[in-house]
């Protein structure tokens, strides 16, 4: 009996398109791609509506739906909140597009095209039943975009103060590089104005919700963490209570190890870096600036260093601990100390009470 029907989207720009199989039917064959019916909608909030009438006319009574879909950016979630919007209880799951990539190659696919796409993923569904995706409020979608529109402004001014420093120590006429010059200051203070003003539209939304002002403070007491780097990782990776285990909030984040290892060969352990390149950035931003002082993260470097771990391995571990670190605060709701180690190791059963 058919439990559940997957359903496969291959999204672009323009349009998207949808294929279905039922879970725990026969392993998936070459031949059953070509049998399973797809549909073509324009990707907007009428043709997402009438996507999800077709689901209401192909999946039988009493069965339970989910949808799946690579992620292709800002164009996979948009149509993933229409869905939602339109229907709160489909459950979701935009996965990795390396995943369905490899999932494509071990079934001997070799042609790609977007039916042949759809039903992959809605095979990749019925198959490897990913989980839905968790959906973060509103507000964190929000300060995620303000965070990246920082960043790139951050980069712009950057690039435009190391161009007018170059302009000093070129052999201009002074006519020309007081031209220059001009021109870049006033670009620069442009920018940071700019800067300025996203910062201060990011402590209005903070403050607009009580709790994620409070989350924000609470991982503002962190040994490094500042508040352009608590705001950045609540945007990017959302409530951190919402990831069910540490490694899971880790792997997230890309701050995995990746091991490499065959018969007599030894690779070097390396950071899978498979997640959000941004918070890896902040990460790392919040991990040099604890290195600065004394406190239990300096201390945890300075261990690994003698244990003979290279200062950017050690980096790495202190960034993965940091944000281990930040879930554990803002379950607890208990601001950062610094002595927590050492009353645990005085008091076992004190802490762990």
């Amino acid at each position: 009996s058919v439990k559940k029907v997957w359903f496969g989207l291959d999204v672009h720009k323009a349009d998207f398109v949808g294929a279905y199989r039922a879970q725990g039917t026969d392993p998936v064959r070459l031949t059953d791609l070509r049998r399973m019916k797809v549909r073509k909608y324009s990707r907007d909030l009428e043709r997402a509506e009438q996507f999800l009438d077709w689901i209401d006319s192909v999946v039988p009574p009493g069965c339970a739906v989910q949808v799946v879909m690579e992620s292709t950016g800002s164009y996979s979630s948009q149509l993933a909140y229409w869905l939602t919007q339109l229907r709160p209880s489909l459950p979701i799951s935009i996965v990795n597009p390396r995943q369905a990539k490899h999932y494509a190659l071990q079934l001997g696919v070799r042609s790609k095209t977007d039916p042949i796409d759809a039903r992959v993923m809605a095979c990749y569904g019925a198959e490897r039943q990913p989980s839905p995706n968790m959906k973060p409020a509103s507000i964190y979608r929000e300060l995620r975009s303000l965070i990246r529109c920082r960043h790139t402004l951050v980069e712009v001014s950057t690039k435009l103060k190391l161009q007018s420093q170059e302009v000093k120590r070129e052999e201009h006429a002074a006519a020309m590089r007081l031209f220059l010059l001009e021109h870049q200051e006033k670009l620069i203070e442009q920018v940071d104005d700019q800067i300025k003003q996203i910062e201060d539209k990011m402590n209005q939304l903070v403050h607009s919700d009580p709790e994620v002002g409070r989350h924000v403070d609470l991982l503002d007491s962190i040994k490094g963490v500042g508040p352009i780097v608590s705001k950045g990782i609540l945007g990017e990776m959302g409530d951190l209570r919402d990831y069910h285990r540490s490694r899971q909030c880790t792997c997230f984040a890309g701050m995995d190890p990746r091991l490499i290892q065959s018969g007599k060969y030894q690779g070097k352990t390396r950071l899978s870096k498979r997640g959000p390149k941004l918070v890896r950035q902040l990460l790392y931003m919040a991990a040099t600036a604890a290195l600065k002082s004394d406190n239990c993260f300096s201390r945890y470097y300075e261990k690994l260093l003698t244990k003979g771990k290279t200062s950017l391995a050690a980096i790495g571990a202190v960034m993965r601990k940091m944000l281990t670190v930040m879930r554990a605060i803002l379950i607890s709701g208990i601001p950062f100390d610094d002595s927590y180690e050492s009353k645990k190791k005085n008091h076992p059963q004190r802490a762990c009470a």
